[in-house]
């Protein structure tokens, strides 16, 4: 499928999408990988994405929200942060539910500040939560039943982690447990 929406708005206030569903979006393509947003802003909330290549992916976007949103059975990521030129930062995912995803949950890398909080992740392919930013906050979130590590930190500096339920995780290897944390240096 080669249907996609993308979100080019610079200002919070523009974009706004509640109780939408979004299916059988995207491809392997950068800028098209199901719901997309590139160098914006806005919130999404009460919505579904699913069937598609990834459910929502941000591209050098900053200060967005994802809350209360059914993410699953996207053939790659559920939700993907794509780096990019400075990264995806400050970005708030609260009270989400990830399942069933082709790749891991959430997948994070090179960003900052990002809160992940209250959010329930199970059954995806990969990791459950996979991060590989600084300044990046994990509370309170379940991630449990996923065939890798129900959370993955690959830590390039100081992240905190709070209060999460991580259980009966690793499905594929027993070499993969509950938490893995990567390049720390204490």
């Amino acid at each position: 499928n080669s249907a996609y929406l993308e979100n080019l708005a610079a200002n919070t206030t523009r974009f706004n999408v509640n109780y939408g569903e979004f299916a059988y979006l995207g491809a392997n393509v950068s800028g098209q990988y199901g719901v997309d947003f590139e160098f914006a802003k806005g919130s999404v909330s009460s919505s579904t994405f699913r069937n598609g290549y990834a459910g929502i992916s941000m591209h050098a976007s900053l200060n967005n929200t994802l809350a209360s949103n059914l993410i699953y059975a996207n053939s790659h990521f559920g939700v993907y942060f794509d780096n990019g030129n400075g990264g995806d930062n400050n970005n708030l995912l609260i009270s989400n539910c990830l399942y069933a995803n082709g790749g891991s949950g959430f997948y994070s890398n090179s960003s900052s500040g990002n809160t992940l909080r209250t959010n329930l992740v199970f059954s995806n392919v990969g990791a459950g939560i996979d991060v590989g930013d600084i300044y990046d906050t994990l509370d309170s979130n379940s991630s449990y039943n996923n065939a890798s590590e129900g959370i993955y930190l690959d830590v390039h500096g100081p992240d905190t982690v709070v209060s999460n339920r991580v259980y009966g995780n690793g499905s594929i290897s027993s070499s993969h447990p509950g938490i893995a944390i990567a390049n720390s240096s204490n």
